[in-house]
């Protein structure tokens, strides 16, 4: 038998910006994380780390989530899911219980894995390898010229294959980006990402019909009117229309799909972890005509997505430009020419935690909660 959850650490740090990040009235100025390791008595310990977006999920983790997986096995990750969820739905299905209930969920995979000695790919009955990928550039929003390009000149053209940029603040400089973008890397498919700006499919429209071509647009309409204006989009443009990621709801992607959704995008560490997506498996794999993509992460998407829908396309972002402040902390991942990889991949999610990461979280807030 193997052996349980003996503690778990759980803990927030927070990383300062260059400089503020503007997607319309959303303001960032740092980027903030949770870290959640759960361990066993023997040394074993399997790891998850994601955005909070400012909610307190140590608090969640603390109070609801430790009484339930200390003593549970990693190895019934899906049903210890199951029995969080049932203890207290009205937390954990959405918002910040469901971000730290996919957190630790995570965590729990990747101990399972690391004590079988396997990555999560093999755990989950398939195999780790290459898969096609977006690659996120052009931060700051507004920066032009060569703050735009330098960064994407190093890269192998399998990683330009995709490139997804930030709308700016205007359509102007968005246009703008684009042009250079293109007449740079004019093999490139580019994708822009407006983060809810728009108020309407109108005004969608007018916008996207100016940008075109695009791979797809991503979340044009914030979440509580995105329904009705997705619908009213789709009768005005052909541009593929992306959404998901951020939505940590019990009833994503359903709600986006059957509103004709051409690109669903889920992130793991805030819809429920892998317990959630293999449920979802089934459904994803009967929509044939909705591609799927992942959002940031790909330490944990490129494995998980190898194994259980392979066909997807995984996300990662340009080091250095505030994308992902704790991503640069870990190895990079390669390409060749069917996709990204992590070609030292271990076991589990491939890489142990960094020392320097857990010296991070150690200094900000990090706690024990179980036997140290």
């Amino acid at each position: 038998m193997r052996p349980a959850i003996h503690s778990i650490d759980v803990g927030t740090a927070e990383f300062a910006l260059p400089e503020p990040i503007h997607h319309g009235p959303w303001i960032i100025r740092s980027r903030q994380y949770a870290l959640v390791i759960v361990r066993d008595r023997y040394g074993n310990a399997g790891w998850a780390s994601s955005l909070t977006r400012g909610v307190p999920l140590k608090d969640v983790v603390e109070s609801i989530l430790a009484p339930i997986y200390l003593g549970s096995s990693p190895h019934d990750a899906s049903a210890t899911y199951r029995a969080a969820l049932a203890s207290n739905w009205a937390a954990l299905s959405w918002g910040a219980g469901l971000r730290a209930l996919s957190l630790v969920d995570l965590a729990s995979w990747d101990l399972a894995a690391r004590q079988t000695g396997e990555g999560i790919a093999e755990l989950l009955g398939g195999q780790s390898r290459a898969m096609p990928a977006v690659t996120v550039a052009g931060y700051p929003p507004e920066v032009t010229g060569a703050s735009l390009l330098a960064p994407l000149e190093v890269l192998t053209p399998e990683a330009l294959r995709f490139i997804k940029v930030p709308a700016s603040l205007s359509s102007e400089t968005t246009l703008y980006r684009l042009d250079a973008i293109r007449n740079r890397f004019p093999m490139s498919e580019i994708i822009i990402d407006v983060n809810g700006a728009f108020l309407s499919a109108v005004e969608a429209h007018s916008a996207s019909k100016v940008w075109a071509p695009l791979l797809w647009l991503e979340d044009p309409f914030r979440p509580m009117a995105c329904l009705d204006e997705l619908a009213l989009f789709r009768g005005l443009s052909n541009i593929p229309i992306a959404m998901g990621d951020e939505h940590s709801s019990a009833y994503f992607p359903e709600a986006l799909l059957s509103a004709g959704l051409d690109v669903v995008r889920l992130d793991l560490t805030c819809m429920g972890g892998i317990s959630r997506l293999k449920s979802l498996r089934s459904r994803l794999d009967e929509m044939e005509s909705v591609t799927v993509s992942t959002h940031m992460y790909p330490h944990i998407h490129q494995p998980v997505m190898s194994a259980l829908m392979p066909n997807a396309i995984v996300e990662w972002g340009l080091p250095g430009l505030g994308i992902d402040p704790l991503a640069d902390m870990l190895p990079a991942p390669s390409f060749d020419s069917d996709g990204l990889h992590f070609p030292e991949a271990g076991p589990g999610f491939g890489e142990d935690l960094p020392d320097s990461v857990y010296e991070v979280f150690a200094q900000c807030s990090l706690s024990c909660i179980g036997p140290s």
